[in-house]
């Protein structure tokens, strides 16, 4: 043979590899000795990369068969066919990758480890190299597949600024108990968070630099320095060394994505004419009833130990009457949280939020922006109209006689008028906040070229950070509006009516705008949407 030719031992043959051809060698088979199979054959040239393709199976099994140590040319035209492994490389657009791939030989040299460190080299590639995925991809190359050889360090951008409130803050009050007799038990309501002038609130966790990058060149990549917070700063509270910390004594009530502390108005007793209506910028407690055709108006929360008598209550937070609201057919209740009482009867009470009643709800307008929920040993609904955007849940819904009464669920139309509101007044901000971006950033590059801008510039600059601070915080009230919009909008599609006793005749219950007519008595069961149409089923 050739001085050229290389042989490669395998169990029971050998590869003989010369300049125009390749040879398989069977070795003579001994006693009790295990054949050489065709996979045996085949398996030993995916380990040396070689192109089983090119092969000539019929003289491979041929040699198998004789197994005499004679050669048999498994490929005659090599001159031809040879061809060495090419590496090709690319970087990524970012230049944080360094992406290979071998073409495999076929029966030419391979691509060696040097190869492709030269290779990088050439291409200025100087940080991220990785050896170990070379080393892997040298002696795999027969597989024809991407690697990423060489990886940059991506900037790491900061953490957000972020606000740790102080323990009392984070208190949550349990749902109501309803008693035998029909009552409410607030006593495991206490939502009332109550602070003193001067006390923490909440202090603020800067935002961090971040932490620089670098791509496959060696180029350092700036860090994202994380966000800055807006404070939800409402009324009684201030900043303080990145602590908001309250400025009066009060109630802690949170509304419109701000923190508020509020005064606590106290009443001791009745509100008549000894007292007078009630307009109060804070939360208002009330140890006894309200008379009829008197008005309170308080910002925050309203708790009312007695009644509600044909008066008005307008509230800008939780609602709690431990007796019940008696309309007449003049009083009106408007909250923009949610409502906590005994009864409600004759009387239109509309709440943002939740409604809750202990006893019965008869021959009233009551709206709820969420739910409304009737339990005790009454559990009664009768009479009027009764909206929530969510679910409606009582005992009894209409009564033996008849007496037409409507509930609806998953009907709020203007939770999306007020969606859309939002969405273009966030639309108009962000406009406004680019503009004011782009005015900035001129003036500040003209500052850092000429050290010092003009004083009318300098004046323009203040003006336009002042405004863009200003659009800023009104856009994240937005956002965290929109949430709170979206969160209520994705509940309609499940909103329902459930009835744990008896639903009577008379009833019409109307979910989105679908319409259910109760022609007769019917036992305890739930109202849904199912595809487009109100459906009953029973417990």
């Amino acid at each position: 043979m050739a001085l050229a030719e290389r042989e490669y031992q395998g169990r029971g043959f050998r590869i003989v590899v010369g300049e125009q051809r390749v040879a398989i060698v069977v070795d003579p088979m001994v006693s009790a000795s295990i054949p050489v199979t065709l996979e045996e054959v085949r398996t030993f040239f995916a380990q040396q990369g070689w192109p089983w393709q090119t092969v000539d199976v019929r003289e491979v099994e041929a040699a198998l068969t004789e197994s005499n140590g004679q050669p048999h040319a498994i490929v005659d035209n090599l001159a031809e066919i040879r061809t060495d492994a090419r590496l090709q490389t690319r970087v990524s657009q970012d230049g944080m990758r360094v992406i290979a791939r071998i073409i495999p030989a076929i029966w030419g040299e391979p691509v060696s480890k040097a190869t492709v460190l030269r290779q990088l080299s050439e291409l200025g590639v100087t940080y991220g190299v990785k050896e170990e995925t070379i080393e892997q991809m040298v002696r795999q190359q027969s597989l024809d597949q991407e690697w990423v050889i060489a990886q940059g360090r991506p900037a790491e951008k900061g953490a957000n600024a972020r606000l740790v409130y102080e323990p009392a803050l984070q208190r949550t009050g349990g749902k109501p108990t309803f008693l035998p007799d029909g009552r409410v038990d607030f006593r495991e309501l206490n939502k009332i968070v109550v602070v003193s002038q001067g006390q923490l609130l909440a202090t603020r966790i800067p935002p961090t630099a971040g932490m620089p990058g670098r791509n496959v060149f060696g180029e350092e990549l700036p860090a994202v320095p994380g966000r800055d917070l807006i404070w939800p700063l409402g009324k009684g509270v201030k900043v303080e060394n990145d602590r908001l910390i309250a400025t009066v004594d009060g109630q802690v009530v949170l509304k419109s994505g701000r923190i508020n502390v509020l005064p606590v108005y106290e009443i001791p007793g009745d509100v008549d004419y000894s007292v007078g209506n009630v307009r109060f910028n804070g939360n208002v407690q009330i140890r006894g009833s309200v008379k009829p055709g008197f008005t309170i108006q308080a910002e925050g929360d309203v708790k009312i130990s007695g009644g509600v008598d044909s008066a008005t209550i307008i509230c800008g937070g939780t609602l709690t009457v431990g007796g019940g609201i008696q309309g007449q057919g003049r009083g009106e209740v408007k909250v923009e949280g949610d409502i906590y009482c005994r009864f409600i009867e004759n009387c239109k009470a509309t709440a943002a939020g939740s409604i809750v009643v202990g006893e019965d709800i008869m021959h009233s307008q009551v709206f709820a922006g969420r739910s409304i929920q009737v339990g005790g040993r009454k559990g009664l609904i009768v009479g009027g109209v009764i909206r929530a955007t969510d679910s409606i849940e009582c005992k009894v819904l209409g009564a033996s006689l008849g007496t037409p009464t409507t509930v609806e669920v998953g009907v709020n139309p203007s939770l999306f008028e007020q969606y859309g509101q939002l969405m273009t007044a966030m639309s108009k901000i962000e406009s406004e906040l680019l503009r004011l971006k782009q005015g900035i950033d001129r003036l500040e590059q003209l500052q850092a070229t000429v050290g010092s801008l003009p004083p009318s510039r300098q004046e323009l600059l203040d003006q336009l950070t002042r405004a863009y601070n200003q659009r800023s915080q009104e856009l994240g009230n937005i956002a965290w509006q929109l949430a709170q919009q979206e969160q209520a909008m994705s509940a309609i599609k499940n909103a329902y009516v459930k009835v744990g006793d008896t639903v009577y005749s008379g009833v019409k219950v109307t979910i989105g705008k679908s319409v259910y007519h109760v022609r007769e008595e019917k036992r305890g069961g739930t109202f849904k949407l199912h595809e487009g149409d109100v459906v009953f089923r029973s417990h």
